[in-house]
This record gives structure tokens, C-alpha cells and sequence, in this order.
């Protein structure tokens, strides 16, 4: 419940509608409602609620059973309204059949039973009948065009057209098998040359010289539209016998109201049905889909990108380093021809989205639709991930400060690189003139250190001074900057003993300093090696 105080705040929990106390559970607040406001004003309060939420949980249980389908048990209703069971438990106690389909026990599988041999006979033979119905047709067709390209005689045509398949007699059809009209003098029958069943002008297909110039002419032979415009031209010089019956069947054509239908090989639906379905495999084989193409130009436009890509990252990178080595107008025509790929990309993955979305083209399945959708999340994705992390070239402007900036920086590195090699080189004649000066005076040198460090071992009361351990330096590396830190580290341990914390902070400062340019001397001279 909520409630609404004098101070405008919002309460909720299970408040007594008449104290605004506040109980925790349903069976607390129905206790103190029987106990505290056992008056006739309250009961009257009581009984006004009650009918409130009687007639909430009415509609709320005829809605469920609306939704549903179930009809609720009145008894059920009416004795959990009456219980002293929570609310919230109403929600879960009207469920089909009055049972919880929650506590039912999981069930096995039961008996199966594979069906896919079945179908594979039904289709094989399906299939079987298809191709063999299509082959024999295709067969007769040759033998109807080989026979017009040698013989357009229209009296032997019609013989050969009757010897090669059989014709179904007149009298056996007096109906038009396709639109149920009866055959009369302003409706003829006709035939198929391919099949020999009979139907009505209306409901004849007719197999243009285009059409079946796709199906047969694979082996070389000459366009059906010449052998057309030879028949033609054979009728045109015929007999004047002839003439005559083909202008008595367009005059009676004309009375009868039957229209006139255009030159080629005539055929029932059926035949042509099969035809087109032999034309749709040949444009299979020979003609890619739209989406087809479509796919393949956008998978080479991505290959074009990727190829591209790391050149021109090598290029912004080398240019916003102020190097030479590339040119700025040559980077610019590859971001340029980026932007282009990634426009076409884009373009093509909405194309692909689209097909198939008016109602001009044909529906497509779901899965199809699926397919696009996902091609089209593919093109956003692969911009995201490319464009995002291109990096921008530098204008004129900034190539010339860059390139300036590094010129500098070079000379600098070239002076100190100088510096050191010359640096280095004294301290190798040093090294030879030192070696080359006898074991006594170095004798003598370890001596007179040793004295010296006596005497200022012995002005300590005036002042802390390190000593020098002349066995260390005796035994240290020929290298005077490695003599110096093994110094300073002594330095270090007799201060640290001595509890001089200032002059230990200030030789291990010093000792750090040597030893960074001890190792960037290092690094110059395996450069230059």
C-alpha cells in the first residue's frame, strides 16, 4: 500500500488505512485492524475497503482468465481470498489446470522415428521425374528447330510435328484442360508441339526464337531468328492456296473475337513451366545474383582497404615525425582513396540491407533478411575499427616546423655524438699512458692514498670524512668512471655506518648520475660500432 501525510511525503509498506500505522506482514495488519478499530464507524471503513479490493481482484482474475483461456474455480478464489496467506501468493495459484507447471518432473524423450529415408525417395524420384520430363522435352525442341532450319515447308512441318510426339485425338477433349471452356467454332483446339495435349488459344504459351535460342543453342547453332525469317519469307512466297487459308484463319480470328498470338513454337503451360524452370538454370550457372556481386565488390573493396591501411599509417606517422622520407601530397591521394573505399563500403552495406524491402522486389525469406542485416553490422563494424584509428596528416605549414624541428634535434644528437666519441677516445690514451707507467708508482700511489685516508680518519672529531679503501681500488675495472662508483659506494657504506643520512642521500644521488651516464656512454659507442 501507499499512503500519502499531512507533509505531502509518499508512505509504503502494509499501513492501517485508518492510523497510518505501519505493519510488516498482512497477518500483523489484519490482527490490529480486528483489535484496534473494533468500532461500528470503523467496520463501516472496513467493510467499504473490503468491497474496493473485492472488486480489483475480480477483474484481475477475469482478466487472467481471459488471457488465459481457463476458467478459475470460484471456490479456489473465494477460499484464498478468505485464507491468511499473503497477497502475493494469489499471482502464483492460477495457473493451467489449477497445477504449477514448475513443480512438474522433467520428462524423457519418447519414441522417434527417422522419416529421412522416406523423404530421400520421395525427392530422388521427384527429381528423377523433373529432369527426365525436362531432358525429353529439350530433346524434342532441337528436333522441332533442326527440322524448321532444313524444311520450312509449313504442310511437312505440321506432318513431322504430328510423327514426333502423338497428339491427343479432338473428340477425347471436349474441354480446355486449363480454363474449363468448351471447344466451339470461336474456340479451337490446339496442341502442344512438345507434349501433344490440347488447350485453347487463351491458354497457349508460345516459345519466342530468343527464348529458345537460351535452352538449345550451346553447340554452335545458327540464331532461331533466322530460321524464323526464313519461314516467314517462304509463307510470304508460298502458294497462293496458301495465302488464302492463312487470310481465312485471321478473318475468322477477327469474327470470333480470338487475338492473334505471336510467331513460335506453341506449347501448353505445363511445357513452358518446364522451360522456364530450365532457363532459371541456366541463368543460375551463368549470372550471378545481384547480392552476389554486390558482395563481391565490397569484399574487394575491403581487401583494397586493408592493403592500404598499414602504408598509410607508415606514411602519417613518418610525415607527423617530420621525416622526409615520404611525400605529403602522395599521403593525401591514399587518405583520399580511403575515404572513397569507405564511402562505397558503406553505400554497398546499405544497398544489400535494403534489397528486398519494396514491394516492387521480390520477398525474401528470413534467413535472407538475417544475412543482410549481418553484412550490414559487418561494413559498420569494419569502418569503426579503420576509420577511427587513422591518423590525420599535417599541413604544409606543420610539415616544414616538424621537419625543421627534427633537423635540429639531428644536429644536436651528431654534436654529442661527436663529443663522446672524442670523450672516449681520451680516456683510451689515458688508459694506454696510465699502463704503460710501472707497478711501483702505482705502488707507491696505493701508499700515499693510504695515508692520506689515515690522517682523515683521524680528523673525524673536526668532521666526518669517508676514507678510500685502497683495495678496492686496486682490484676495480681499468675504467676510471668504474673506479669512481665503486669510490662512491664505499662513500655510501661508511656514511650509512656513520648515521650521516644527509651525505648518504647526496652520494647516492651522485653514484645514480654515474651510473645513467656510464650506460648512455655505453649505448653511443655500440651505436657507432
Amino acid at each position: 500500500m501507499m499512503a500519502t501525510s499531512d507533509s505531502g511525503d509518499i508512505r509504503e509498506g502494509f499501513l492501517c488505512p485508518i492510523c497510518m500505522k505501519d505493519l510488516q506482514t498482512v497477518q500483523q495488519l489484519q490482527n490490529h485492524f480486528e483489535e484496534a478499530h473494533n468500532t461500528e464507524a470503523d467496520k463501516q471503513v472496513f467493510q467499504h475497503l473490503k468491497g474496493l479490493f473485492g472488486r480489483a481482484k475480480s477483474k484481475l482474475l477475469r482478466h487472467g482468465r481471459d488471457q488465459d483461456g481457463v476458467r478459475v474455480d470460484r471456490g479456489m478464489a473465494s477460499s484464498r481470498s478468505d485464507s491468511s496467506e499473503p497477497v502475493a501468493a494469489l499471482s502464483t495459484a492460477y495457473y493451467v489446470g489449477g497445477v504449477d507447471p514448475t513443480m512438474w518432473e522433467p520428462q524423457d524423450f519418447g519414441t522417434s522415428r527417422s522419416h529421412m529415408d522416406s523423404f530421400k525417395k520421395i525427392r530422388d524420384a521427384r527429381i528423377d521425374f523433373y529432369v527426365i520430363e525436362m531432358n525429353k522435352l529439350l530433346i524434342r525442341l532441337e528436333k522441332l528447330i533442326a527440322f524448321d532450319r532444313m524444311n520450312p515447308d509449313p504442310v511437312k512441318k505440321k506432318e513431322f510435328e504430328i510423327g514426333l510426339v502423338p497428339w491427343a485425338p479432338d473428340d477425347a477433349v471436349p474441354f480446355c484442360p486449363t480454363c474449363g471452356e468448351k471447344f466451339n467454332l470461336s474456340r479451337r483446339r490446339h496442341h502442344c508441339r512438345l507434349c501433344g495435349s490440347i488447350m485453347c488459344n487463351r491458354c497457349s504459351e508460345f516459345l519466342t526464337p530468343d527464348f529458345t535460342g537460351k535452352l538449345v543453342n550451346k553447340a554452335g547453332n545458327p540464331p532461331v531468328q533466322n530460321i524464323r525469317g526464313e519461314e516467314k519469307g517462304h509463307r510470304r512466297q508460298g502458294s497462293a492456296g496458301t495465302r488464302a487459308m492463312e487470310s481465312l484463319r485471321l478473318l475468322v480470328g477477327e469474327v470470333v473475337g480470338e487475338e492473334p498470338r505471336e510467331d513460335g513454337i506453341r506449347t501448353c503451360q505445363d511445357c513452358m513451366a518446364v522451360m522456364r524452370r530450365r532457363e532459371r538454370q541456366i541463368q543460375e550457372k551463368t549470372t550471378k545474383p545481384i547480392i552476389v556481386q554486390l558482395y563481391e565488390k565490397l569484399r574487394m573493396l575491403m581487401d583494397k582497404v586493408e592493403t592500404m591501411c598499414p602504408e598509410y599509417i607508415k606514411m602519417a606517422e613518418s610525415l607527423n615525425a617530420g621525416e622526409t622520407s615520404y611525400n605529403l601530397e602522395h599521403a593525401n591521394n591514399v587518405r583520399s582513396q580511403l575515404m572513397r573505399c569507405y564511402e562505397a563500403i558503406d553505400t554497398i552495406g546499405k544497398k544489400i540491407a535494403t534489397m528486398g524491402a519494396s514491394g516492387t522486389e521480390q520477398q525474401l525469406s528470413p534467413q535472407a533478411i538475417r544475412l543482410q542485416q549481418g553484412i550490414r553490422k559487418h561494413c559498420t563494424l569494419f569502418i569503426q575499427d579503420n576509420v577511427f584509428g587513422l591518423p590525420s596528416l599535417p599541413s604544409e605549414d606543420q610539415l616544414r616546423k616538424l621537419q625543421e624541428q627534427r633537423r635540429l634535434e639531428i644536429e644536436q644528437r651528431l654534436a654529442l655524438e661527436r663529443q663522446a666519441a672524442l670523450e672516449v677516445e681520451e680516456r683510451r690514451r689515458s688508459e694506454e699512458q696510465r699502463k704503460r707507467s710501472s707497478p711501483e708508482k702505482e705502488r707507491k700511489g696505493a701508499a700515499a692514498v693510504d695515508t692520506t685516508n689515515r690522517d682523515r680518519t683521524e680528523s673525524i672529531g673536526k668532521g666526518w670524512t669517508p676514507a678510500v679503501d685502497s683495495s678496492s681500488v686496486a682490484t676495480t675495472e681499468t675504467d676510471p668512471m668504474l673506479q669512481q662508483m665503486d669510490i662512491i659506494r664505499s662513500f655510501v657504506e661508511q656514511a650509512r655506518a656513520a648515521g650521516r643520512l644527509d651525505e648518504v642521500e647526496m652520494l647516492e644521488a651522485n653514484l645514480r648520475e654515474l651510473q645513467q651516464e656510464y650506460w648512455r656512454q655505453h649505448r653511443r659507442q655500440a651505436y657507432q660500432e
